[in-house]
C-alpha cells in the first residue's frame, strides 16, 4: 500500500506542472536575447496580451518608478 504525499507536496507539484510551459516560453525568449537576436513577435505576443489583461486590474498594475514613496501627511 502506498502512502499519498502530503498536501503541500501535491500543491507544489501541480504548481510546477501548471507553470512549466510558461517557464519554457520565458527561457526561449532569454535564449534569443542572450544570442543578441531579435525576439520573434509570436513569442512576445502572449506576454503583451497578459500585460493588457493585468492593466484592467489596478492592484496588479505598474505604478511607476517612484510608487514606493509615501504621500506627505
Amino acid at each position: 500500500m502506498s502512502v499519498p504525499p502530503p498536501l503541500a507536496a501535491v500543491m507544489w507539484m501541480s504548481f510546477m506542472v501548471a507553470q512549466w510551459p510558461w517557464l519554457e516560453h520565458q527561457a526561449l525568449i532569454f535564449k534569443y536575447l542572450k544570442a543578441g537576436l531579435s525576439v520573434p513577435l509570436d513569442l512576445l505576443l502572449p506576454i503583451y496580451k497578459s500585460l493588457q489583461l493585468m492593466s484592467s486590474h489596478p492592484s496588479m498594475g505598474y505604478y511607476g518608478k517612484n510608487s514606493w514613496k509615501r504621500l506627505p501627511i
